[in-house]
């Protein structure tokens, strides 16, 4: 009697836990807010190890781009965003507006010019102030 009754509240539970009798896996759709891109150089060479920073007056994400210098910043509220990407040996591109809605998916591509090397020029007292975020 007992067991009857725990297999009846089971089958009550599980399915606000997400989980089916069924054996099937499938689950509602879930709203991914991302903003995805590439970072290059003018040559349209990937810049794996990229800095790309969104920030909002209440959020700011930095992720780093992959080997084929892809980038997606998850998780964003919605917002108006000022983006930009940095790269060592690189000029930091123009913060780029960027206005986010809730379960969208947005594309922002970053091509960078090679600059100076800045960081052996600077003195050491300005050296934190060259990184990303500085």
């Amino acid at each position: 009697m007992l067991s009857l009754w725990l297999k009846r509240c089971w089958l009550l539970v599980l399915p606000v836990l997400g989980v089916s009798c069924s054996g099937s896996s499938a689950r509602p759709p879930v709203f991914q807010q991302v903003l995805q891109g590439a970072v290059t150089d003018a040559a349209g060479i990937p810049l794996a190890g990229a800095f790309v920073t969104a920030q909002a007056p209440r959020q700011a994400i930095t992720v780093l781009t992959d080997d084929a210098g892809r980038y997606a910043l998850s998780g964003l509220d919605a917002a108006t965003y000022q983006v930009q990407a940095k790269q060592r040996g690189f000029t930091p591109s123009a913060a780029a507006p960027y206005t986010h809605q809730f379960g969208q998916t947005g594309t922002m591509d970053f091509v960078l010019q090679q600059a100076e090397d800045r960081y052996s020029q600077a003195p050491s007292s300005q050296f934190l102030a060259l990184l990303p975020g500085g």
